[in-house]
């Protein structure tokens, strides 16, 4: 309920405002986490929670934050797996992350930035939504 929440309370009409929810609803999950009394989550833990997440909102009808599901559909982050860093891999020259890549291989949001950076610029310049991304590196490893 309370990442619907965050989700609602922002106006996401460009990819400058879906990273402001991101990082929203990232530190709500990384305080939820630890109010809980768990470990702390790694980066590539973290991220991956808040884009599969924003991933489900945006690809399925009938929940609270239905009227934002566009917005998301078009700004979302890819959530990293080891199929989209395949991807990643082999359309952008000199970007490898490890050799059997996963989620795991992201340990700083530096990097986790550049590479949601590097498929938003590809998205937007071949216009089409960011999250289709993550349906062209299925279909790409499989």
């Amino acid at each position: 309920d309370e990442a619907y929440a965050l989700i609602n309370r922002h106006t996401v009409q460009n990819r400058e405002d879906f990273l402001k929810l991101h990082g929203e609803l990232a530190s709500s999950l990384s305080n939820h986490w630890s109010r809980n009394g768990l470990r702390n989550l790694t980066v590539a833990e973290k991220y991956k929670i808040v884009d599969l997440f924003v991933k489900a909102v945006a690809f399925n009808s009938a929940h609270p934050s239905e009227n934002r599901r566009e917005a998301l559909y078009s700004f979302g982050n890819v959530p990293l797996d080891k199929f989209s860093l395949i991807a990643i891999s082999s359309l952008f020259n000199g970007i490898v992350v490890n050799p059997t890549p996963s989620m795991g291989h992201i340990r700083y949001e530096q990097t986790y930035g550049f590479l949601q950076n590097q498929v938003y610029l590809l998205t937007q310049a071949t216009n089409i939504p960011n999250l289709v991304f993550d349906h062209y590196a299925w279909n790409l490893t499989h």
